[in-house]
């Protein structure tokens, strides 16, 4: 029969942006033509790789841009990868209930994999280190990221395939170095190929996330 005690939260507002990653391609007309519909699959497929890599690249980004805390790498021995990845966990906040992950660069991750101690392989069959779960990227550059899931907060549309030819592009591997050259895909007989997806992060709780630099 005694009083409940009343608390309360603490809130601040944060500002979680929109973000769009595309990958495209432009195909002549005369090769489409000649393609069956398992190369068509093949353009759509490698154009949802392409966003998948844009996409890695930049929420790592968003997410590491000043957050947490950084430790530079002291090498991949088995000794060397478990001091990294103590220091790195001791140093972000957790509860009994988090969800852990460990980003690591594919050559990194390579590695690891097969980096051994006396109990064995690291990285375990369900591709834990303990209860942290390892994923590699190839838009993680030369670092590794620990971060507690609970600390990011994230949103993502589905990806979207579509097929135009009614488009004006820019066919240039660096647009937005030199003057404009634009292309009508109509008026060239060519046609387009784009995935795209639109997606959020932003990140709760800087003590959630933690950076491993400089990884060879």
């Amino acid at each position: 029969m005694a009083a409940k005690p009343v608390s309360q939260m603490s809130f601040t507002s944060v500002q979680n942006a929109a973000q769009k990653a595309i990958g495209e391609v432009v195909l002549s007309d005369e090769l489409l033509k000649l393609t069956v519909p398992a190369a068509d699959l093949l353009f759509q497929v490698e154009m949802q790789k392409a966003v998948a890599l844009a996409t890695d690249t930049r929420l790592l980004a968003i997410l590491f841009a000043g957050s947490g805390s950084s430790h530079a790498s002291t090498g991949l021995t088995a000794a060397q990868f478990l001091a990294d990845f103590s220091l790195a966990l001791q140093s972000i906040q957790t509860e009994a209930s988090s969800k852990l992950y460990l980003v690591l660069p594919i050559n990194t991750y390579k590695v690891v994999r097969y980096l051994r101690d006396t109990g064995g392989l690291l990285v375990g069959p369900n591709g834990k280190i303990g209860d942290v779960t390892v994923i590699a990227t190839s838009g993680a550059g030369t670092n590794g990221y620990m971060l507690n899931a609970g600390a990011i907060g994230a949103d993502s549309d589905l990806l979207t395939v579509e097929v135009s030819r009614h488009a004006t592009v820019e066919m240039a591997d660096n647009p937005t170095a030199g003057d404009y050259h634009l292309l009508s895909l109509f008026q060239n007989n060519l046609t387009m190929i784009r995935a795209e997806r639109f997606f959020g992060v932003v990140v709760m709780r800087p003590t959630g996330v933690a950076t491993i630099t400089g990884y060879s």
